[in-house]
C-alpha cells in the first residue's frame, strides 16, 4: 500500500502538472536546506498525467549506477525503464532493507530540469526487511527529446538524520 506525505523540497511543476506550483531547487545528489513542497502520489497514480501504474515487482534495465544507502542495512535506489504497455517508460524503484517510513519518488521533466513534476512519494507502510520487498514509483514515457529527463529520490525516514537523495538526471 502506499501513502503520499509531504516532502521537504522546494520546486516548481512542470507545464504538465497543472495544478500545483512548486519552487525549483534542487540538484543531483542530497538534497539539504530545502524548504516543505506540497507533493502526492495523487500527481502520478491511476494514469494521471500520462503516468501508468506497475507492480513494486517490475524490474527493467537500470540506468546509471545504483544508489546504496550507507550502513547500517543499505536500501538500493535506481532509476529504471523498460516496456510498459508497449512503450519505453522509466520509474523509480527502492529495495533490499526498506523499512517503515522510507520514501521513494520520481521526479519528472520536460523542459531539461528547469522544472518537473514530482511523482510521490510514496511511503512504505511496513517493513519490508525480511522479505525484500521493492518499491516502485508508476512509470512515464521516456522520449527522444533531450529535455524530458527522470531521476529517481529516495528518504530514509526509519534512520535519523538521513539526507535527501536524488540520482542525477537521466
Amino acid at each position: 500500500m502506499r501513502t503520499a506525505l509531504p516532502v521537504r523540497l522546494a520546486r516548481r511543476l512542470a507545464p504538465v502538472a497543472g495544478c500545483l506550483s512548486l519552487l525549483a531547487g534542487a540538484t543531483a545528489g542530497t538534497v539539504a536546506g530545502a524548504g516543505p513542497a506540497v507533493a502526492a502520489a495523487a500527481n502520478c497514480e491511476g494514469g494521471v498525467n500520462g503516468f501508468v501504474d506497475i507492480p513494486d515487482t517490475l524490474s527493467g534495465t537500470v540506468v546509471g549506477d545504483p544508489y546504496y544507502t550507507p550502513e547500517p542495512r543499505n536500501l538500493v535506489l535506481t532509476l529504471q525503464h523498460g516496456n510498459v504497455g508497449g512503450l519505453d517508460r522509466g520509474w523509480a524503484k527502492i529495495e533490499h532493507w526498506v523499512m517503515r517510513g522510507d520514501q521513494v519518488w520520481m521526479d519528472v521533466t520536460r523542459n531539461g530540469g528547469s522544472s518537473w513534476l514530482q511523482c510521490g512519494p510514496f511511503t512504505a507502510t511496513e517493513s519490508h526487511n525480511t522479505s525484500h520487498t521493492p518499491m516502485t514509483t508508476p512509470a512515464y514515457p521516456t522520449s527522444a527529446d533531450p529535455n524530458v529527463r527522470f531521476r529517481a529520490c529516495v528518504s530514509r525516514t526509519s534512520v535519523n538524520n538521513y539526507p535527501i537523495h536524488c540520482t542525477p538526471w537521466w
